[in-house]
C-alpha cells in the first residue's frame, strides 16, 4: 500500500466514525500525492456532502466525471449537491444521466422523485417513487431469505445484519412487525436482552397481534433476570 492509499484509508475510517474534517484532511494528502484518484474525489465530495457543502462538494463531484465520465455514482451525488441548492433543473439532468448510465441503480430515482416533488410534478415523482419501492420489495423478499436460512443455522449475527436492511427497506408495518420481533429472536441468543426487548416492544407497536413479539420479549426478560 503505498502513501496515497493509506491516507485515503485514513480517510474512510475518520469519515465512518463521523470525523469529517479528519477525513477531508486525509482525502486531501491521498489526492495530493495522486492528482486522478478518482475515489478519493468521490469520498471527498460524501464527506463534503455529510457537512452540508454542497459547492465543495460539486468541485470533486465534477473532477470525478472528468477523470471517469461513466461513474453513475458520481452524477447521483452531484444532482444531490444542486438539489441542496434548490437547483431542481441541475439536479434532475445529473439523475439523468446517472439513470442513462445505471439504469438499475435505484438511489438516482428515489432523489428524482423528491426534485420532482419539489417541482409540483407529482405523476413523474410518483412514477420515480413506484420504481424505488418496487425495487425495494425484490431486495427485501432476497434478505428475507437470507436472514431466515441464517437463523436457522443459527447464525444469529449475520441474521441481525439482514434483519436490519429489511427494516430500513420495508414499508408495510405487518412486515417491518416481523423482521422487528425476529431481529429480537436473533438478540436475544446472543446475550444482547435490552435489544431484544427494544425490538419487541417496536414490533408490537406496530402490530399489537403478534404473539410472537410477546414470547420473544418475555424469554430475553426471563434470560435477563436470570443473570441478576
Amino acid at each position: 500500500m503505498n502513501d496515497s492509499e493509506k491516507y485515503f484509508q485514513l480517510g474512510i475510517s475518520c469519515y465512518k466514525t463521523g470525523k469529517f474534517d479528519e477525513a477531508i484532511e486525509n482525502f486531501s494528502m491521498a489526492i495530493k500525492l495522486s492528482s486522478d484518484y478518482e475515489i478519493a474525489y468521490l469520498n471527498r465530495g460524501f464527506t463534503y456532502t455529510e457537512k452540508k457543502e454542497p459547492e465543495k462538494a460539486i468541485i470533486d463531484y465534477n473532477r470525478v466525471i472528468q477523470l471517469n465520465p461513466n461513474n453513475a455514482t458520481a452524477y447521483t451525488y452531484l444532482g444531490i449537491s444542486y438539489l441542496m441548492q434548490n437547483d431542481c433543473d441541475e439536479a434532475i439532468k445529473n439523475f439523468n444521466r446517472a439513470i442513462e448510465l445505471a439504469p438499475n441503480y435505484i438511489e438516482p430515482y428515489l432523489h428524482r422523485s423528491i426534485a420532482y416533488f419539489q417541482m409540483n410534478d407529482e405523476t413523474k415523482a410518483r412514477d420515480d417513487y413506484k420504481r424505488v419501492m418496487e425495487s425495494n420489495f425484490k431486495l427485501v423478499l432476497e434478505y428475507n431469505r437470507l436472514a431466515a436460512f441464517h437463523m436457522k443455522k443459527g447464525e444469529y449475527e449475520q441474521a441481525i445484519s439482514h434483519f436490519s436492511k429489511i427494516i430500513e427497506l420495508d414499508i408495510n408495518d405487518k412486515n417491518l412487525a416481523i423482521a422487528y420481533s425476529n431481529r429480537g429472536f436473533c438478540y436475544a441468543n446472543i446475550g444482547k436482552y435490552d435489544e431484544s426487548i427494544a425490538d419487541c416492544n417496536r414490533s408490537l407497536e406496530l402490530n399489537p397481534e403478534n404473539n410472537e413479539a410477546y414470547s420473544i420479549r418475555n424469554m430475553a426478560q426471563n434470560r435477563k433476570n436470570n443473570l441478576n
